[in-house]
């Protein structure tokens, strides 16, 4: 913990919560200021990471009054910015060493590293939530699509398909997901090869499945590294 590595009397994490930073977890803090703190990007030590993103010492940037301030209500020696797609998210505060010696050029090239990894923790959490809610919102729109879509990556496997195509297919997802594009058909597949094969789109190709004992009218559009997107209807 960074009380036994950095041998501080308190601590602090701050994070951004809906535009205003809070204290999200601290140690040595009295509750009444950890829970009322409220910090603002207008001024204070925000403002001061938003403009030199790197470590903050009380005594050194002295000079910063309005984020000394801040420190000093936080009990605050050293301070370093989380960040998130280039912009400040929060920080992490130590205070005094409980021996009363003074921070190494080590421990504070430790802070820095800390910064920076979990700013790089940020930034992944941010890529998977935006890439989950994108998976969201696309599902929502593939579910309400009468037609039936598949995806096949370049490596011949099936990658995606919606409610529609397993009707039309007469197969269920979980049973073809991440296996060869041959478990839709062999009609189905030779277009899907074919595409990937040249990286021309197919459109308006008529199959006849014998398993579904129809036609099978589909588009095939090569999506690059992606592989193809297929979209069909009976």
């Amino acid at each position: 913990s960074a009380m036994d590595i950095f041998d501080v009397v308190r601590c602090a994490v701050l994070l951004d919560m809906n535009g205003s930073v809070r204290v999200a977890g601290s140690y040595g803090i009295p509750s009444s200021v950890a829970q009322s703190l409220r910090l603002s990007y207008g001024s204070g030590l925000m403002r001061w990471f938003e403009e030199n993103a790197c470590l903050f010492d009380r005594v050194a940037n002295a000079n910063a009054t309005d984020a000394v301030k801040e420190m000093q209500v936080l009990g605050g020696r050293l301070a370093v910015p989380f960040l998130s797609t280039g912009r400040v998210c929060g920080a992490f505060v130590v205070g005094e060493k409980a021996s009363g010696c003074e921070y190494t050029f080590e421990e504070r090239e430790l802070l820095s590293v800390v910064s920076r990894c979990a700013s790089a923790a940020f930034e992944k959490a941010r890529e998977y939530r935006d890439t989950s809610n994108h998976r969201s919102r696309l599902d929502r729109i593939l579910a309400n699509i009468t037609s039936g879509v598949v995806t096949v990556l370049p490596n011949k496997t099936v990658a995606m398909m919606n409610q529609q195509a397993e009707r039309i297919l007469q197969v269920r997802a979980v049973d073809v997901l991440g296996r060869s594009v041959q478990q839709l058909g062999s009609g189905f597949a030779d277009i899907v090869l074919r595409t990937l094969a040249d990286g021309k789109p197919r459109l308006r190709q008529e199959i006849h499945d014998p398993a579904l004992k129809a036609m099978v009218g589909l588009s095939a559009t090569p999506m690059g590294p992606e592989g193809v997107v297929v979209i069909f209807s009976k």
